[in-house]
C-alpha cells in the first residue's frame, strides 16, 4: 500500500506555508495553494484597553492584537480559544493564561460562561468579518459586555492558483484540506469555471467540520472525511491514520 503524500493545502498565508511543513514532518508532500487572502482592516482601534479576557476564534486576529501598541497589557490576561491550534499560537505570539475550548464555538461560550465573571469587566472578541457563531450575540445575555472589533477580512483569490491547476491537470494530487466553508466555496467555484469539477472524485478532501464538507455537495460525488471534533490536530490525524492503513481510493 502506498501512503497519502501528495495534499493539497489550501489555507491562507503564512499559515499555508506552516502547515506544509508540519504535514511534510509527517512524511506528506504538501502544494501551497492559498484560496483566501487575509487583509487587515485599515485603522482599526480597540473598544476597549484592557478587557477581562480575550476571545479568540482566529490566530490572524490574535497576530494583529500581538503588535498593538497595547500589546503588553493584552498578552498579559486571559485568552480563550476555541481549540488547541488557536491556543497554540496564542502561546507563540506571548500569551501565558489560555484556556482552550474543545473546536466549537459552542464549547468555547460554555467555557467562558464558566471561567468569566460578568461583574469583572468586558470581554474582547476581536474577529474577523466572517463569523460562523456571534460569541457576543450569544453571551449578552448571560450579563457578560462583549466588545467585537472587526480587524480583518479574507479575500477569495480571482483565478486558480497554478500549482493547484497543475497538479489537478496532471492527476498528481491525493488529497485537498479545507478548513473553511469560505475556502471550500471558493475551492468549488474555482473547479466550477475552469471546468475541472470532475477531478474531484479522484482527491479526499479533508474538512474541518461538517459545515465545510457540506459545501462540496454542489460538486458532485467525491470523498470527504471530517473529524470528530473540528479541532486542526484531529484532521492531521484522520490524514496520517489514512496514509499509514490506505492507498486512497480513486473514484
Amino acid at each position: 500500500m502506498q501512503p497519502v503524500v501528495r495534499i493539497l493545502v489550501t489555507r491562507p498565508e503564512p499559515d499555508a506555508t506552516e502547515l506544509a511543513a508540519r504535514l511534510a514532518r509527517d512524511g506528506h508532500q504538501a502544494i501551497c495553494a492559498p484560496l483566501l487572502t487575509v487583509e487587515a482592516v485599515p485603522g482599526w482601534r480597540l473598544p476597549v484597553a484592557v478587557p477581562q479576557a480575550l476571545l479568540a476564534t482566529s490566530r490572524h486576529a490574535l497576530a494583529l492584537l500581538a503588535r498593538h501598541d497595547d500589546a503588553a497589557a493584552l498578552l498579559g490576561i486571559p485568552v480563550f480559544t476555541v481549540g488547541n491550534a488557536t491556543a497554540a499560537a496564542a502561546r507563540e505570539l506571548g500569551w501565558a493564561k489560555i484556556v482552550a475550548a474543545t473546536g466549537t464555538a459552542q464549547d468555547l461560550i460554555a467555557v467562558v460562561a464558566a471561567g468569566c465573571d460578568p461583574r469583572s469587566g468586558p470581554l474582547l472578541h476581536a474577529r474577523g468579518a466572517d463569523i460562523t457563531v456571534d460569541l457576543a450575540a450569544a453571551l449578552t445575555p448571560l450579563g457578560f459586555t462583549v466588545y467585537a472589533p472587526v480587524l480583518y477580512g479574507t479575500h477569495p483569490v480571482s483565478t486558480m492558483p497554478l500549482a493547484m491547476q497543475v497538479g489537478l491537470g496532471a492527476n498528481a494530487l491525493d488529497a485537498a484540506i479545507l478548513l473553511s466553508a469560505k475556502t471550500a466555496r471558493t475551492y468549488a467555484a474555482l473547479l466550477t469555471a475552469a471546468g475541472l469539477w470532475h477531478t474531484t472524485r479522484n482527491l479526499a478532501h479533508y474538512c474541518l467540520s461538517e459545515v465545510v464538507a457540506e459545501v462540496l455537495n454542489s460538486l458532485g460525488p467525491c470523498t470527504v472525511k471530517v473529524p470528530e471534533t473540528p479541532d486542526l490536530e484531529q484532521l492531521i490525524a484522520v490524514v496520517n491514520r489514512d496514509a499509514a492503513q490506505f492507498r486512497l481510493e480513486l473514484k
